[in-house]
This record gives C-alpha cells, sequence and structure tokens, in this order.
C-alpha cells in the first residue's frame, strides 16, 4: 500500500464534518482529530470480512464505512434462512446483561454512511450471488481525555 492524498480538500472536510457530528453529539468536546486513512474495499461472491477492530496512529478514533454498490442479490441463504446474514454488515457491542442489545446489523443500502469507535468490533458476512459490494472505509484518530471531555460544554 502506498501512502497518497488524491482526494479534494472538499471530500476530506465533508468526512472531517461527519466525525465531528459524531463526536458532539456524544458530547465529546476538547478533542484532536486527525484522518488516519481512507481506503475503497471490493468483494465478490464468497467473500467476506471476518471480526475486527481498526486502530490508527492511536488507539482511540473513529471508523466508518460507506455503502458505494450492492450485488443485486445475496443469493441463496444457506445457514440462517429465518434470519438471513448473507452479505450483512454486524456491528458487536461489547456490552452484556439479560436485556442488553449487543448486535447491530442494518438493512443496508447504497449511499449509507456509518461511524463507529475504533474498538467496537465488527464484520461482513459473504454473500452467494453474483455481482460485487464495494464499501469505503475511514479511519479518524481522535485525541481526547475521555474524564475530562465527555459532556463539557
Amino acid at each position: 500500500m502506498t501512502r497518497h492524498n488524491h482526494l479534494p480538500d472538499n471530500v476530506l472536510g465533508w468526512f472531517e464534518s461527519k466525525f465531528k457530528h459524531y463526536l458532539e453529539w456524544n458530547k465529546i468536546r476538547q478533542y484532536n482529530m486527525h484522518l488516519n486513512s481512507i481506503w475503497v474495499n471490493t468483494m465478490f461472491q464468497h467473500e467476506y470480512n471476518p471480526v475486527h477492530v481498526h486502530q490508527g496512529s492511536l488507539f482511540t478514533g473513529l471508523s466508518s464505512v460507506m455503502i458505494l454498490k450492492l450485488p443485486e442479490s445475496y443469493g441463496v441463504e444457506y445457514s440462517a434462512v429465518d434470519s438471513p446474514q448473507n452479505g450483512k454488515l454486524q456491528i458487536l457491542g461489547s456490552t452484556n446483561g439479560h436485556f442488553a442489545n449487543v448486535d447491530y446489523q442494518p438493512n443496508i443500502k447504497e449511499r449509507d454512511f456509518y461511524i463507529f469507535p475504533y474498538d467496537m468490533r465488527h464484520c461482513v458476512y459473504p454473500f452467494n450471488g453474483p455481482g460485487m459490494r464495494r464499501t469505503l472505509a475511514a479511519n479518524m484518530d481522535v485525541q481526547y481525555d475521555p474524564i475530562r471531555n465527555r459532556g463539557v460544554s
């Protein structure tokens, strides 16, 4: 992988504004951010992305995924006919408890954009049909004091 920056300033600014919105919505103040990386993933039939987390230059930061293209069909569901998993994005929480909902599996569509912390486990399940799934991922390092900077006005 070769480092480069072929993206125009307005595109980089768009990403920065979305990450800032996420931080402000979560009441995180007084932080420094650095867009660490942006890349495109292209996956074909039977390919998948196993459970993983992200990090950049820091252990604290935000990851994102933008859905650019989806296959026309995810194909036959072999393992979970009552709850199809083919081609799904799954974001896995790290909480527990009888009534906790720890898995988020959005019904993705083209142009969706999801942001989540670096340490949030996530994966993409394979699909069994022709075509491709293309996503754009971006990582933003966020330097902040998690005690002092939460909810500061």
